[in-house]
């Protein structure tokens, strides 16, 4: 990382990307008004790069190696990344084991030093009376072997490694700057420390390069992480994996991408044995629960503390969701006014839990520093634990009194807004309705009043829309509130009724919101409802969206393939019969049934394009199958069309391996055709 002067006003971030918080390019404090200071990229390292050329050859600008920063937000692997470089130094001796420290030895040395044991000592002291003694397994430490160690840094083959800069209290740069010195100056030196810390104020260290553990990217380094985790358990790892990938993940998706939350992912799921807590608001306050547990040791809390600093930053996190702009970057008047002046007991445990970070300064003020949350869906979290759970509680979101016009203040309770329409407050809702004390009939009647909402503004001019604009925006959040609280009274309805909307020919805009919530929601509801569907209707319009959405859910049901094969025999519409082939090549790999039913239509049926498809569906679905080879053989026989037998041969390609029917047919259709793209 470099630091550069540029013109850059920091923007909103989503809380989908809110990692981007801790990521380059953020803003540092500088004199200068008119140009504020950046870090930048300046060269990415991935596997093994950094050890070969970094820490082997020496190559870094301003030190050659010899001086060295490892940054990051909590939890992004600096003291893991140390502990490597402990291991590269000395690939055959643990940390535990006595060392040699000898002079003449030709072996470099890595000494670990984690700065917070310091207890007030400096460096030097803190090596020769308690790691020495360590080290060598001894009861008193020699004169000579004091000598010794000197002689050992003064040969240059000592990486000291200091983990935990930003541990040692006020001014721990320049403590750490001033420590290096005398005979501990001939070490080559590493350093982590915490990136707000690195970055307040004028860095005493100046003259280290600095270097910066990134977030993992989605999906490559996300999912390399898991398979790890899971080795032991592959299939659990999938389902996480496939898990993470589903619709409406998004947040949770940015959030795991620092490594500590991701294993805590991990642990949770692997607790539960593929599953995560029920909502939103279980899996964040097991986060929160861990995070806490994670720090005991060094910020040890009880749990009347912690209810009383999660109540602060609940208001906290509220009074910046109420902000108009940039609402998840938190002033420090802001921090003040809430939590106290920084010495507060508050204010200070928030900051050293790293439930807050510095990540910049005000635009307007660069002498004002700027906050933010671990990470904005925390922001959201805590903001949900705080809206009132008093009779009034969801009025927060919706005036109770509305009827059919909106309610201007100074009707509205404490000058609140109709924030269910508001998109930043959707996410906050969910949470809402993932809290466990919150009585289950207070929020029955939000969404009540969600499903029965009245806009005022009339009748759209289309006979099948039946609900004003308003009215489909409500009922559309009560669907997504219904995923998150899974027990509603109100969860048949609101299913029953989006597969309505998506399944006929509403509005486009009103049928594609409604697919996206069917294919979201509670996939058991949604297929007895869809099955249902089919068995009520003949219209091919509707058979064909149901046999869509049932493809995007339901894989391996097998109770879905029965009967998406036995629609084959119901209708003769190439077009649902094309969608139903679709869908049975996405839930029903390897399945007999389907393979059988998919053959049969090739005997049933002419239409060239059907063939065709019918053919790339068993691709999928039916490696190995020996029926499907014959008849794909079969089909062969049939047809002189290129494209057809263009497309049966890549099928062979795939699942017709060392099938000597199959190879000696692709034999014969050479000498049967002279055209070269199927050759």
């Amino acid at each position: 990382m470099e630091k550069v002067k540029k013109d850059k006003r920091p923007g909103e971030i989503s809380p989908e990307e809110g990692s981007q918080f801790y990521q380059p390019e953020s803003i540092k404090k500088e004199n200068q008004q008119d140009k504020k200071e950046y870090e930048e990229i300046t060269r990415s390292y991935k596997n093994d790069e950094f050890f070969t050329q970094v820490l082997k050859q020496g190559e870094s600008p301003k030190s050659c190696g010899r001086r060295l920063a490892i940054t990051g937000e909590a939890g992004a692997g600096k003291t893991t990344l140390l502990q490597k470089i402990a291991q590269w130094v000395n690939p055959e001796k643990k940390q535990d084991v006595a060392i040699s420290v000898d002079p003449e030895t030709e072996q470099d040395v890595a000494i670990w030093v984690s700065l917070a044991d310091l207890q007030g000592r400096s460096v030097e002291q803190y090596l020769l009376q308690k790691w020495l003694k360590d080290a060598l397994r001894v009861v008193r430490v020699t004169p000579e072997m004091e000598d010794a160690l000197e002689s050992l840094f003064n040969s240059g083959r000592v990486w000291l490694l200091l983990d935990g800069v930003d541990e040692m209290g006020s001014n721990s740069l320049a403590t750490v700057a001033a420590q290096i010195s005398g005979w501990v100056d001939s070490a080559r030196v590493v350093v982590s420390c915490r990136q707000n810390v690195w970055d307040a104020g004028k860095n005493a260290l100046e003259g280290f390069d600095v270097y910066r553990n990134l977030d993992f990217d989605y999906p490559e380094g996300v999912g390399q992480f898991i398979q790890r985790w899971f080795a032991r358990q592959p299939n659990l790892g999938e389902r996480l994996l496939a898990e993470l990938a589903q619709p409406g993940k998004e947040r949770i998706r940015d959030t795991v991408k620092n490594p500590l939350r991701l294993a805590l992912l991990c642990r949770a799921w692997q607790n539960r044995q593929g599953g995560l807590p029920e909502t939103k608001a279980g899996l964040y306050r097991q986060f929160a629960e861990a995070l806490y547990e994670w720090k005991q040791e060094k910020f040890p809390t009880t749990s009347e503390q912690r209810l009383e600093l999660n109540g602060a930053l609940g208001r906290l996190a509220l009074r910046g969701m109420e902000q108009a702009e940039s609402r998840f970057r938190l002033s420090k008047n802001l921090l003040t006014e809430v939590l106290g002046g920084k010495d507060e007991p508050l204010h200070k445990l928030a900051i050293d839990l790293n439930w807050l970070n510095l990540v910049g300064v005000a635009v307007e003020n660069p002498d004002e520093p700027v906050y933010a949350f671990y990470h904005p869906t925390f922001q959201e979290y805590f903001a949900a634990l705080a809206v009132n759970n008093d009779v009034d509680d969801w009025g927060y979101f919706l005036p109770r009194n509305h009827i059919d016009k909106p309610v201007d203040p100074p009707l509205i309770p404490r000058g609140d807004h109709y924030r269910i329409f508001q998109p930043q407050w959707k996410e906050v809702i969910l949470l809402w309705f993932g809290r466990e004390n919150v009585a289950k009939d207070k929020k029955e009647a939000f969404i009540e009043k969600l499903i029965n909402f009245d806009d005022g503004c009339g009748d759209w001019n289309y006979p099948e829309v039946d609900k004003g604009f308003y009215e489909y925006r409500a009922y559309f959040l009560a669907v997504a509130i219904v995923l998150e609280f899974k027990d509603s009274c109100w969860g048949e309805e609101v299913v029953s009724q989006i597969v309505k909307w998506s399944c006929n020919n509403y509005l486009e805009e009103i049928t594609q919101e409604a697919e996206f919530l069917l294919i979201k929601n509670d996939k058991k509801r949604a297929i007895t409802r869809l099955i249902q569907l089919l068995d009520e209707t003949s219209d091919e319009y509707i058979r064909r969206k149901v046999a869509y959405i049932l493809g995007e859910i339901a894989i391996g049901n097998e109770g879905v393939i029965a009967r998406l094969i036995q629609l084959l025999d119901e209708t003769s519409d190439g077009y649902t019969r094309s969608q139903i082939a679709n869908s049975l090549g996405k839930i029903a790999v390897g399945n007999e049934g389907a393979i059988a039913g998919l053959i049969q239509l090739l005997d049933e049926t002419s239409d060239g394009y059907i063939r065709w498809k019918v053919a790339e569906i068993l691709g999928k679905i039916a490696v190995e199958n020996e029926g499907a080879i014959t008849r794909l053989i079969q089909l062969l026989n049939e047809t002189s069309n290129e494209s057809t037998r263009r497309k049966v041969a890549y099928i062979f390609g795939n699942i017709a391996e060392g099938n000597e029917g199959a190879i000696t047919r692709l034999i014969q259709l050479l000498d049967e055709t002279s055209n070269e793209n199927t050759r």
